[in-house]
């Protein structure tokens, strides 16, 4: 069973990472892919991904799952609150039965240092010179779930999600201060988590 990862946070939400290693038939035998995905590698992690909310919550109404405009899935009867992400071969979800989440997942890669001028600031900058490599994923993963959280468009990773500060709790976990700058701030904590190349980040606000 390819549980890479579970953590019971408290009693309201829990975290899963899934690792990918079943052909599409097993992922249908329990759920369906709610749209039209003709690339194969896409079409399981969308199946992961929902499979990974029943591992978590076995009563999940996968049915109920509606996009809103800013792309974020929720369920339209309100019962529990959730967010998945996905990257090559893993796919992780959060839910959470009353408050808001977003959670992402990423493979640390060479790509990520080529465009990090897209969405790193000057000060975000600074801090990264004192901060391991992998860092540069972590602040993207950070951004990604502050989206994922926010349930908003238009938003420009540069300038509208500031990273603040970075507080480690041990050698490969700890938490991110993340600001979210436009019309009204809204400041919010990140958790993160690394491995030796991939990143997990999420927030419960």
């Amino acid at each position: 069973m390819p549980v890479f990862y579970k953590n019971k946070l408290n009693e309201h939400c829990e975290i899963l990472i899934w690792k990918i290693e079943e052909d599409e038939s097993y992922f249908t035998q329990f759920v369906q892919a709610t749209s039209k995905i003709s690339n194969l590698q896409k079409r399981l992690q969308h199946l992961a991904g929902r499979y990974a909310l029943i591992q978590l919550q076995q009563d999940f109404p996968l049915e109920s799952i509606v996009i809103l405009n800013s792309k974020k899935p929720v369920l339209n009867n309100g019962l529990y609150h959730f967010s998945i992400s996905h990257c090559k071969n893993l796919a992780a979800a959060i839910i959470h039965n009353q408050n808001n989440v977003g959670i992402d997942i990423e493979y640390h890669t060479p790509k990520t240092d080529r465009v990090k001028h897209k969405f790193v600031n000057e000060h975000e900058a600074l801090l990264l010179e004192n901060l391991p490599g992998i860092f540069v994923t972590v602040f993207w993963s950070t951004k990604e779930s502050m989206f994922k959280w926010l349930n908003d468009t238009g938003v420009d990773f540069k300038e509208h999600l500031l990273i603040k500060s970075v507080v480690p709790d041990s050698l490969n976990t700890g938490t991110i201060t993340v600001i979210y700058n436009r019309e009204i701030q809204t400041e919010a904590t990140i958790h993160y988590i690394y491995w030796h190349d991939f990143v997990l980040t999420y927030t419960i606000q």
